[in-house]
This record gives structure tokens, sequence and C-alpha cells, in this order.
């Protein structure tokens, strides 16, 4: 695998998880009190 492979894979990654994470949380139950299982704070924005 090339430096340009790895860099296409996370690239592609990031794409989806721009659109994933949001899709998510519409459909996520908010529970008063309760933590949220999706952690995109990381996720989605660790550029």
């Amino acid at each position: 695998m090339t430096d340009a492979n790895l860099i296409y894979y996370f690239f592609i990654l990031d794409e989806f998880c721009k659109y994933f994470v949001p899709e998510l949380k519409k459909h996520m139950v908010d529970v008063p009190g309760k933590r949220s299982l999706i952690v995109p704070a990381v996720w989605a924005t660790a550029r």
C-alpha cells in the first residue's frame, strides 16, 4: 500500500463521516441524563 492509497482511504472515510454522523444523530433518541453512544466530537472533527 502506498502513501497515496492510504491518504485516499482516509479521505473517503472522512467524507463518509461528514454525511453519516449527522444522519445518525437525526435518528437517535435523546434521553435526558444519559450520555450519547456516539463520539463525533473526536471522530468527525479530528482533522
